[in-house]
Order: C-alpha cells, then structure tokens, then sequence
C-alpha cells in the first residue's frame, strides 16, 4: 500500500472522555477557588490604654462637679458585632451614643461609630449616666468579600447624683478603682 492510500490518523476522543476531562477541570476549579475563599481571611486586635497628652490638658477655673453614685465593685462588659459585606453594614446596632473626643482609632470611621454603638448599648444596659475608664477591645476579621468588627467595652457604670460648680480650685484625689 502506498502511503498516500493509507487512512490517516485523527486525534478523535469520544464525547465521553471530553466530558469526563471537563467535569475534572470544573471540580478543580472550584475546590481551589473555595479554598481560597474559606482560608483567605486577616484579623486585627486594638486595645485602648488611658493617656493624656499634656498640650490637650486644658484648665477651667469655675468648673462643674458631679457627685457620682459609682459601684467599682460591678465592672460592666458590653460587647456589640458590626458585619460589613461589599462595604454595606449588614448586621448590628442603629443606636449610637455621643462620645465627645473618642480618640483616633487605627479602623477609621467604622470603629469609632461601632465603639459609639458600645456605649449606647452600656448606658442603656444598666440605666447609666456615664461610664468611667471604659477600655475597648476591637477585633476585626476581613475576608475578600466584607468584615467583621466585635468591640468590647468593659468599664464601671455611674449615675449622677448632683452637679454643682465650684470657683475655687480644689484638691485633686486618687480614687482606686479596685478593692484593696
């Protein structure tokens, strides 16, 4: 036979066998792209400390005081979680709390409004006027898609019992916040 009477061969595959490659590839995909989703993810931890810088130290010569009914021996702990998916707040409080001078926070807007949202949520928990020496524990879990804010406020609730102003400048005591 010569060769120009030979059949020539073709790289055919059956139908069967393409499906069963394309079917291989798809499951491929999709394993890997679900576990880069479920183990993609980053998580953040901020802390609070009370610090006065010295030019923020303001004096008032008449200024306000207030008795305070304050029970150190009941440290209040609130906590409040904030879901965040493609930028838009999916879970969480809608009552805030009016912090004047909350500090600057490393989250931005976002963690000062979810700390305002703690407050709120503590003041209302034990029918509080105030809270003194409130420490926030903030932690943040993203992943591509949104993030997770939980802050934690821990702190003693007090209610005013009277205000008054004073003209002469007066002692200034040390008051111990735990049982000695």
């Amino acid at each position: 036979m010569s060769p120009k009477n030979q059949p020539q061969k073709t790289n055919y595959r059956s139908p069967l066998k393409n499906m069963i490659r394309m079917k291989k590839i798809i499951t491929m995909v999709a394993c890997s792209m679900f576990a880069l989703i479920a183990l993609s993810s980053c998580s953040t931890v901020s802390r609070t400390g009370i610090t006065t810088p010295f030019a923020s130290t303001e004096v008032h010569p008449n200024e306000i005081v207030a008795n305070l009914d304050l029970d150190t021996s009941n440290k209040i702990e609130v906590t409040v979680s904030v879901s965040y998916f493609l930028g838009i707040k999916m879970s969480g409080g809608r009552e805030y709390a009016e912090v004047a001078n909350s500090g600057k926070s490393i989250f931005g807007g976002r963690g000062r409004k979810i700390r305002s949202m703690v407050m709120a949520k503590a003041l209302r928990k034990g029918d509080y006027d105030m809270i003194i020496n409130p420490q926030y524990v903030t932690v943040v879990n993203t992943h591509p898609l949104g993030s997770t804010y939980t802050v934690t406020m821990t702190g003693y609730g007090a209610k005013i019992k009277e205000l008054y102003q004073v003209d002469t400048p007066f002692q200034i005591q040390d008051i111990s916040l735990t049982e000695k």
